[in-house]
């Protein structure tokens, strides 16, 4: 069972340039051509899943594994997937003072 594609459905804004940087060291050629098993397939997609939110670019990321759709993969290839949820772009800074040493707190609100 080895990866033949990952797919990122959602990510419209976000840049291909910049998750072929997260995602590409997952697929190098090294890792493509070995034998993986469902074990291993199940670890990338987790710590891809792990980087992409780490990333924090998206508010949600699901993954999901699915027959591959290349028609020159093998038939026990697999296609990862992740659908996202891209966070607002713009954000609303809200902040208080109070007197007499007292504090202040500062929240920030995601605008769509």
């Amino acid at each position: 069972m080895n990866i033949s594609s990952v797919r990122v459905e959602g990510a419209a804004l976000t840049r291909s340039s910049f998750l072929g940087f997260l995602i590409n060291p997952f697929l190098s050629p090294t890792t493509k051509d070995s034998p993986n098993t469902l074990e291993s397939v199940l670890h990338t997609a987790r710590n891809l899943s792990n980087i992409l939110q780490k990333a924090d670019t998206f508010k949600s990321v699901e993954a999901r594994i699915e027959q591959a759709q290349d028609p020159l993969a093998k038939p026990d290839d697999v296609d990862l997937v992740f659908k996202v949820h891209e966070k607002g772009r713009f954000y609303l800074n809200t902040s208080t003072e109070l007197g007499n040493n007292e504090g202040n707190a500062v929240r920030r609100y995601p605008v769509f």
